[in-house]
């Protein structure tokens, strides 16, 4: 399953690279806030990524 997973990843990093696909971010949290981002998980908060900031 991870060499599939991988291959996908590696086929599309060219389109994300060129800048045609952009991710779509709801909030970024700084790792603290851990239980806040697994809680909006939960929750099914709609549309973007919560991103947990790790530096």
């Amino acid at each position: 399953m991870l060499t599939r997973e991988r291959r996908r990843l590696d086929e599309m990093r060219p389109v994300f690279e060129r800048g045609q696909v952009r991710p779509v971010i709801s909030e970024v949290l700084p790792l603290e806030e851990v239980r806040r981002a697994h809680e909006r998980l939960d929750s099914g908060h709609g549309t973007g990524k919560t991103v947990l900031d790790l530096s």
